[in-house]
């Protein structure tokens, strides 16, 4: 899975519903459909430690995506 993909899919499981499904808007497909299934509720954690990745990795990946830094929502 790539950078992208590991970021997303943490996004993901640490924004609830409504704010995924906002974050999604404008992603190309791929990116989305994970926004866009994620649950109404937020599972609670450190976003950077669930993607396992260099905290710097994960905040350049959030910028070429056009997505906010943490906290969400």
């Amino acid at each position: 899975m790539d950078d992208r993909m590991v970021v997303i899919e943490a996004l993901a499981a640490h924004v609830s519903g409504p704010d995924a499904r906002r974050l999604a808007d404008g992603l190309p497909e791929p990116y989305a459909l994970p926004l866009l299934r994620a649950s109404e509720l937020a599972e609670p954690g450190d976003f950077y430690a669930a993607t396992a990745l260099p905290r710097e990795r994960v905040d350049r990946v959030l910028d070429e995506l056009g997505l906010p830094h943490p906290p969400f929502g």
